[in-house]
Protein backbone atom coordinates (compact mmCIF):
# COMPACT_ATOMS: atom_id res chain seq x y z
CA UNK A 1 0.00 0.00 0.00
CA UNK A 2 1.47 3.35 -1.00
CA UNK A 3 1.52 6.64 0.88
CA UNK A 4 -1.53 8.06 -0.89
CA UNK A 5 -3.66 5.09 0.15
CA UNK A 6 -2.39 5.36 3.72
CA UNK A 7 -3.19 9.09 3.78
CA UNK A 8 -6.73 8.33 2.59
CA UNK A 9 -7.25 5.75 5.35
CA UNK A 10 -5.85 8.13 7.96
CA UNK A 11 -8.28 10.78 6.76
CA UNK A 12 -11.22 8.37 7.06
CA UNK A 13 -10.16 7.40 10.58
CA UNK A 14 -9.65 10.93 11.86
CA UNK A 15 -11.83 13.35 9.92
CA UNK A 16 -15.15 11.77 8.94
CA UNK A 17 -16.56 10.38 12.19
CA UNK A 18 -19.01 7.54 12.58
CA UNK A 19 -21.98 7.24 10.19
CA UNK A 20 -25.11 8.93 11.52
CA UNK A 21 -27.39 6.55 9.64
CA UNK A 22 -27.76 4.45 6.52
CA UNK A 23 -30.64 6.30 4.91
CA UNK A 24 -29.84 7.45 1.37
CA UNK A 25 -29.88 11.11 2.43
CA UNK A 26 -27.43 10.46 5.27
CA UNK A 27 -25.07 8.48 3.02
CA UNK A 28 -25.16 11.21 0.38
CA UNK A 29 -24.54 13.91 2.99
CA UNK A 30 -21.58 12.01 4.44
CA UNK A 31 -20.11 11.35 0.97
CA UNK A 32 -20.46 14.97 -0.13
CA UNK A 33 -18.74 16.12 3.05
CA UNK A 34 -15.90 13.65 2.55
CA UNK A 35 -15.29 14.82 -1.01
CA UNK A 36 -15.37 18.49 0.01
CA UNK A 37 -12.80 17.98 2.79
CA UNK A 38 -10.40 15.86 0.77
CA UNK A 39 -10.53 18.01 -2.37
CA UNK A 40 -10.84 21.45 -0.75
CA UNK A 41 -7.35 22.56 -1.86
CA UNK A 42 -8.27 21.87 -5.50
CA UNK A 43 -11.72 23.46 -5.57
CA UNK A 44 -11.67 26.62 -7.67
CA UNK A 45 -8.12 26.07 -8.97
CA UNK A 46 -8.97 24.84 -12.48
CA UNK A 47 -7.42 27.22 -15.03
CA UNK A 48 -8.23 25.43 -18.26
CA UNK A 49 -11.17 25.85 -20.60
CA UNK A 50 -14.31 24.01 -19.60
CA UNK A 51 -16.62 23.35 -22.53
CA UNK A 52 -19.91 21.54 -22.81
CA UNK A 53 -20.93 20.70 -26.35
CA UNK A 54 -24.35 19.49 -27.43
CA UNK A 55 -24.16 16.91 -30.21
CA UNK A 56 -27.31 16.38 -32.23
CA UNK A 57 -27.95 12.81 -33.28
CA UNK A 58 -30.67 11.81 -35.75
CA UNK A 59 -31.47 8.59 -37.62
CA UNK A 60 -28.33 9.07 -39.69
CA UNK A 61 -26.21 9.29 -36.54
CA UNK A 62 -23.81 11.99 -35.43
CA UNK A 63 -21.06 13.60 -37.45
CA UNK A 64 -18.45 11.00 -38.39
CA UNK A 65 -15.77 12.87 -36.45
CA UNK A 66 -17.81 12.77 -33.24
CA UNK A 67 -16.77 10.20 -30.64
CA UNK A 68 -19.49 9.18 -28.20
CA UNK A 69 -18.48 7.02 -25.27
CA UNK A 70 -19.31 6.00 -21.73
CA UNK A 71 -17.23 6.01 -18.55
CA UNK A 72 -17.74 5.16 -14.91
CA UNK A 73 -16.00 4.32 -11.64
CA UNK A 74 -16.91 1.36 -9.40
CA UNK A 75 -20.63 0.58 -9.88
CA UNK A 76 -20.63 3.35 -12.49
CA UNK A 77 -18.20 1.22 -14.51
CA UNK A 78 -20.69 -1.65 -14.35
CA UNK A 79 -23.42 0.66 -15.69
CA UNK A 80 -21.13 1.97 -18.44
CA UNK A 81 -20.21 -1.56 -19.53
CA UNK A 82 -23.87 -2.60 -19.48
CA UNK A 83 -24.80 0.31 -21.75
CA UNK A 84 -22.29 -0.94 -24.30
CA UNK A 85 -24.15 -4.26 -24.42
CA UNK A 86 -27.51 -2.49 -24.69
CA UNK A 87 -26.91 0.42 -27.09
CA UNK A 88 -25.37 0.58 -30.55
CA UNK A 89 -22.88 3.08 -31.96
CA UNK A 90 -20.92 3.72 -28.76
CA UNK A 91 -17.34 4.50 -29.74
CA UNK A 92 -15.42 3.81 -26.53
CA UNK A 93 -15.75 2.77 -22.89
CA UNK A 94 -13.60 3.73 -19.89
CA UNK A 95 -14.14 1.47 -16.89
CA UNK A 96 -12.48 2.40 -13.58
CA UNK A 97 -12.34 -0.17 -10.74
CA UNK A 98 -15.40 -1.89 -12.15
CA UNK A 99 -17.38 -4.83 -10.84
CA UNK A 100 -18.63 -7.04 -13.68
CA UNK A 101 -19.62 -10.30 -11.97
CA UNK A 102 -21.88 -10.12 -8.93
CA UNK A 103 -22.29 -13.90 -8.63
CA UNK A 104 -18.88 -15.55 -8.48
CA UNK A 105 -16.43 -14.93 -5.65
CA UNK A 106 -12.98 -14.29 -7.08
CA UNK A 107 -9.52 -14.61 -5.47
CA UNK A 108 -9.20 -10.85 -4.95
CA UNK A 109 -12.41 -10.96 -2.86
CA UNK A 110 -10.63 -13.29 -0.45
CA UNK A 111 -7.29 -11.50 -0.66
CA UNK A 112 -8.50 -8.10 0.60
CA UNK A 113 -10.69 -8.80 3.61
CA UNK A 114 -9.18 -6.47 6.22
CA UNK A 115 -10.72 -3.04 6.92
CA UNK A 116 -7.37 -1.44 6.00
CA UNK A 117 -8.30 -1.99 2.35
CA UNK A 118 -11.36 0.24 2.66
CA UNK A 119 -13.68 -1.88 0.55
CA UNK A 120 -14.11 -5.52 1.58
CA UNK A 121 -16.20 -8.39 0.27
CA UNK A 122 -18.59 -8.05 3.20
CA UNK A 123 -19.25 -4.43 2.22
CA UNK A 124 -19.71 -5.46 -1.41
CA UNK A 125 -22.18 -8.16 -0.39
CA UNK A 126 -24.13 -5.68 1.75
CA UNK A 127 -24.28 -3.25 -1.18
CA UNK A 128 -25.60 -5.96 -3.50
CA UNK A 129 -28.24 -7.08 -1.00
CA UNK A 130 -29.31 -3.46 -0.49
CA UNK A 131 -29.37 -2.42 -4.15
CA UNK A 132 -31.03 -5.49 -5.68
CA UNK A 133 -34.13 -7.49 -4.89
CA UNK A 134 -32.80 -11.04 -5.06
CA UNK A 135 -30.28 -13.41 -6.66
CA UNK A 136 -32.16 -13.29 -9.97
CA UNK A 137 -31.31 -9.60 -10.25
CA UNK A 138 -27.63 -10.36 -9.65
CA UNK A 139 -27.67 -12.94 -12.46
CA UNK A 140 -29.17 -10.49 -14.94
CA UNK A 141 -26.44 -9.86 -17.58
CA UNK A 142 -27.35 -6.18 -17.49
CA UNK A 143 -25.94 -6.23 -13.94
CA UNK A 144 -23.31 -8.99 -14.12
CA UNK A 145 -22.08 -8.09 -17.59
CA UNK A 146 -19.65 -11.01 -17.66
CA UNK A 147 -22.70 -13.28 -17.91
CA UNK A 148 -23.51 -11.94 -21.37
CA UNK A 149 -23.33 -14.65 -24.03
CA UNK A 150 -21.56 -12.46 -26.58
CA UNK A 151 -19.00 -9.66 -26.43
CA UNK A 152 -18.76 -9.22 -30.20
CA UNK A 153 -18.93 -5.73 -31.61
CA UNK A 154 -18.34 -3.88 -28.32
CA UNK A 155 -16.38 -0.61 -28.46
CA UNK A 156 -12.69 -0.27 -27.53
CA UNK A 157 -12.22 -0.40 -23.77
CA UNK A 158 -9.81 1.16 -21.31
CA UNK A 159 -9.78 -0.56 -17.92
CA UNK A 160 -8.25 1.21 -14.92
CA UNK A 161 -7.57 -1.21 -12.06
CA UNK A 162 -6.41 -0.71 -8.46
CA UNK A 163 -3.84 -3.23 -7.30
CA UNK A 164 -5.30 -3.57 -3.77
CA UNK A 165 -8.97 -3.85 -4.69
CA UNK A 166 -11.34 -6.76 -3.97
CA UNK A 167 -12.97 -6.27 -7.40
CA UNK A 168 -9.58 -6.24 -9.15
CA UNK A 169 -10.00 -9.70 -10.63
CA UNK A 170 -13.26 -8.74 -12.33
CA UNK A 171 -11.14 -6.74 -14.79
CA UNK A 172 -8.08 -8.82 -15.59
CA UNK A 173 -6.37 -12.15 -15.11
CA UNK A 174 -7.65 -15.64 -15.84
CA UNK A 175 -8.60 -16.67 -12.30
CA UNK A 176 -9.25 -20.12 -10.85
CA UNK A 177 -12.50 -20.43 -8.91
CA UNK A 178 -12.44 -23.96 -7.49
CA UNK A 179 -12.06 -27.64 -8.23
CA UNK A 180 -15.15 -29.68 -8.91
CA UNK A 181 -14.76 -33.43 -9.47
CA UNK A 182 -11.05 -32.95 -10.26
CA UNK A 183 -11.91 -30.41 -12.97
CA UNK A 184 -10.50 -26.91 -12.62
CA UNK A 185 -13.11 -24.24 -13.33
CA UNK A 186 -11.99 -20.89 -14.69
CA UNK A 187 -13.92 -17.63 -14.81
CA UNK A 188 -13.03 -15.03 -17.39
CA UNK A 189 -12.21 -11.51 -16.34
CA UNK A 190 -13.68 -8.71 -18.40
CA UNK A 191 -10.52 -7.87 -20.33
CA UNK A 192 -10.13 -11.52 -21.42
CA UNK A 193 -13.78 -11.70 -22.49
CA UNK A 194 -13.31 -8.62 -24.66
CA UNK A 195 -9.95 -9.81 -26.03
CA UNK A 196 -11.44 -13.15 -27.06
CA UNK A 197 -14.16 -11.28 -28.97
CA UNK A 198 -11.56 -9.20 -30.80
CA UNK A 199 -12.37 -5.98 -28.94
CA UNK A 200 -9.49 -3.55 -28.56
CA UNK A 201 -8.53 -3.21 -24.87
CA UNK A 202 -5.97 -1.44 -22.77
CA UNK A 203 -5.49 -2.00 -19.05
CA UNK A 204 -3.69 0.29 -16.63
CA UNK A 205 -2.88 -1.10 -13.18
CA UNK A 206 -2.43 1.56 -10.50
CA UNK A 207 -0.10 -0.02 -7.95
CA UNK A 208 -0.44 0.38 -4.18
CA UNK A 209 -3.93 1.89 -4.44
CA UNK A 210 -7.20 0.81 -2.85
CA UNK A 211 -10.80 1.23 -4.06
CA UNK A 212 -11.84 3.91 -5.01
CA UNK A 213 -9.40 6.73 -5.80
CA UNK A 214 -10.26 8.96 -8.77
CA UNK A 215 -12.95 10.96 -6.98
CA UNK A 216 -10.37 11.96 -4.32
CA UNK A 217 -7.63 13.77 -6.31
CA UNK A 218 -6.88 15.91 -3.26
CA UNK A 219 -5.12 12.87 -1.78
CA UNK A 220 -4.55 10.62 -4.79
CA UNK A 221 -2.63 13.13 -6.89
CA UNK A 222 -0.12 10.70 -8.38
CA UNK A 223 -2.70 7.96 -8.98
CA UNK A 224 -5.12 10.44 -10.56
CA UNK A 225 -2.30 11.72 -12.76
CA UNK A 226 -1.55 8.18 -13.93
CA UNK A 227 -5.19 7.68 -14.83
CA UNK A 228 -5.44 10.98 -16.70
CA UNK A 229 -2.36 10.07 -18.75
CA UNK A 230 -3.83 6.64 -19.54
CA UNK A 231 -7.13 8.20 -20.65
CA UNK A 232 -5.36 10.74 -22.86
CA UNK A 233 -3.25 8.03 -24.53
CA UNK A 234 -6.31 5.82 -25.02
CA UNK A 235 -8.41 8.62 -26.54
CA UNK A 236 -5.56 9.54 -28.88
CA UNK A 237 -5.46 5.94 -30.13
CA UNK A 238 -9.11 5.85 -31.20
Amino acid sequence: MNNEARAYLEFLASATGAPSGFAIEKIRERTDGRHAKINQELIGTFTGVEEEKIVKIDNAGADKATKIGVAGESSGAMIAASLCHTLNNIDFQILVCGTFDLINKRPSHKEFTKPMYGLTYDVIKWAHETAFRNADDLMDPRVSVLLNKSFDGLPPCLLIVCELDPVRDDSYGMVKKCRNNAKTIFYLAYQEALDKAGVKTKLTLIRGIIHPFFSFPGIYRNASGQMINAVQEFMASL
